[in-house]
């Protein structure tokens, strides 16, 4: 899965949350922030998101990865700051799909 695909992956899910949480946002983009200053999303709209993207991400790839846990580093290393760190952070996780030769 390459970064364009993971970032629609974490948009789409992040459109779905803010649509019910907080109508009229803007649409997501890199920069937008999840956590912290400038994030429209409370706890529960949080939750949710992780949910969503665990979801499409078992489904889009091979295996998945359990966001939630990322929730709990330690200050300052949480992938949590904005789309794009997201992004990062699961593209350095994401199981490798089988090679052909497997």
């Amino acid at each position: 899965m390459d970064r364009s695909e993971i970032v629609q992956l974490i948009t789409a899910s992040l459109s779905g949350v803010l649509a019910e949480f907080s109508p009229g946002s803007a649409a997501p983009t890199e920069a937008t922030a999840l956590l912290g200053d400038g994030s429209e999303l409370d706890s529960l709209g949080l939750v949710m998101f992780v949910v969503d993207l665990e979801k499409r991400l078992r489904k889009a790839s091979a295996g998945g990865l359990a966001l939630a846990d990322a929730l709990v580093l330690p200050h300052g290393e949480n992938p949590f700051g904005s789309v794009a760190s997201l992004t990062d952070y699961i593209g350095a996780r994401l199981p490798l799909p089988p090679t052909a030769s497997s």
